[in-house]
């Protein structure tokens, strides 16, 4: 059988054919779901997992396998992150330009679009064309008309004038309401509270700049609504938004757009609007990003919500991405092996039964302990099945596990204190310290408890981590 080079990339899969993981049956079951006749829209589904474990790649296969019907777009929120815009705002005028998009608006624009509006003549698909043009241009005026606004400081509040609160949520998105003027007024309404007139807390000279931004925020909200009734809605599509790597923005960032997404697409009074949303991301560190968000609208600096309630109000399901089976691992990195570099594949047990549950974990793994024993070949060091092996032992330990491979590479010889602590019940001789690097480690003991281990002998084995580790003293 002829191998391939190792790619040595990090790039997510987007067919069944690339998914050597095994992902499909969760991409199929996702892929159903958001096409379901009947569906109660809007709808927002969070697919939840740690970095690397295959979010982007899962959501590349559930996009793939949605229907042409269906309007689809993917927003990766890291891209976004460093722009000077809000994320929330560059995230609604990425939906927005995808309807400038040619192949995006040739579908809008289409026959079945077109059929609910009784045209018949195709001339006047350019008219429409312009009309959607020119909505798409109020959208975004109004949408940028509100980046005239700026946070102040020292605002002049009229205390007479606050009163129970309404709206809180919405007002976040203000900027200019997510520093000072939003703390003084959460300090002096208190927990539940709400300003049932917001004009009125401030003084004249600063009321008519508010409302001319609220009002603008009010004008693309109803203009937004009437964009996905007419061109979405009304042909019997789904607007279906792919958000990936919320987790790695800044918490107010990533709050800005689950709070888009709740305001903006929030059916309220009118008819629902027919989207879904499926988000990629960590949901522990959003969860941290909303409490740290919301700290700041108290005195003491302590967040008054449930950040895991507040998630569970914008996503109607939560979707764990499943963690690897020991059998998915060993599975792919004999598949990895067979394909790349057939050698190491007496390395895989190994590799399957210590490595993290976590596809960038494996994949990572395998692509060191490749390059690594290649370069080991052309300089001519030991290759052997056990050398290999026991490199193996090292390079898991590298990758999945940061501070016992710290620990190792500052002090080699605990190596076979390591692996006696590994063993079945402990060894009570062995150092606390120690066997305590292993306790939260299950796999890292179950794999060090496997042959070959290193020698016994500690002048043997510190030559030989020395070798493996290019360390020296």
């Amino acid at each position: 059988m002829t191998t391939l080079a190792p790619t040595f990339g990090d790039n997510p899969i987007r067919t069944a054919e690339e998914d050597w993981l095994e992902r499909a049956a969760s991409a199929s079951a996702l892929a159903a779901l958001l096409q379901r006749p009947g569906l109660d829209l809007p709808l927002t589904i969070g697919a939840y997992g740690d970095w690397g474990c295959g979010k982007t790649s899962l959501l590349q296969m559930v996009n793939r396998q949605l229907s042409d019907e269906h309007l689809v777009i993917w927003f990766n929120a890291w891209a976004y992150s460093q722009q000077r815009d809000a994320l929330w705002r560059a995230f609604l005028l990425a939906i927005i330009s995808r309807f400038r998009a040619p192949d995006f608006q040739a579908h809008v624009l289409d026959d079945r679009a077109l059929a609910h509006m009784l045209v018949d003549d195709p001339t006047p698909r350019v008219a429409m064309a312009a009309q959607l043009d020119q909505q798409l241009t109020r959208l975004e005026t109004s949408l940028y008309r509100s980046k005239v606004y700026r946070e102040r400081t020292g605002y002049d509040i009229s205390w007479e004038a606050v009163a129970m609160l309404g709206a809180r949520t919405a007002l976040r998105l203000v900027p200019g309401l997510g520093g000072e003027l939003a703390k003084t007024l959460e300090s002096q309404t208190g927990e539940g509270h709400d300003v049932k007139d917001l004009f009125g807390v401030l003084k004249a000279r600063e009321r008519e700049e508010l409302r001319e931004h609220t009002q603008s925020i009010e004008q693309f909200r109803g203009e937004f609504a009437n964009l996905i009734h007419s061109y979405v809605n009304a042909a019997g599509r789904r607007l279906i938004c792919f958000v990936d790597d919320l987790d790695r923005c800044l918490p107010e960032d990533a709050v800005g757009v689950l709070e888009a997404i709740k305001i903006f697409f929030d059916c309220g009074d009118g008819a629902p609007l027919n989207c879904a949303f499926v988000l990629g991301m960590d949901r522990r560190v959003v969860e941290q990003g909303i409490s740290v968000r919301y700290a700041s609208f108290t005195q003491t600096g302590a967040s008054h919500i449930d950040a895991g309630q507040y998630l569970d109000k914008i996503i109607q399901i939560p979707f764990a991405v499943p963690p690897l089976s020991t059998a998915q691992i060993e599975r792919f990195a004999r598949r990895w092996c067979a394909t790349y570099q057939p050698e190491l594949e007496r390395c895989v047990p190994l590799i399957a039964a210590g490595v993290a549950p976590n596809p960038r974990g494996v994949k990572r793994t395998l692509h060191t302990l490749s390059l690594v024993s290649t370069t080991r070949a052309a300089m001519q060091l030991p290759t052997s099945p056990e050398a290999l092996a026991l490199l193996t032992k090292i390079i898991v330990i590298q990758t999945s596990y940061e501070s016992v491979y710290r620990e190792l590479a500052r002090q080699p010889g605990i190596i076979q204190e390591l692996e006696r602590a590994s063993a079945e019940g402990g060894d009570p001789s062995v150092d606390a310290a120690h066997a305590a690097l292993l306790a939260a480690y299950p796999r890292l003991r179950a794999m060090l408890r496997r042959t070959p281990q290193f020698p016994s002998d500690p002048a043997r084995a510190q030559e030989l981590l020395a070798n493996l580790l290019y360390y020296h003293e």
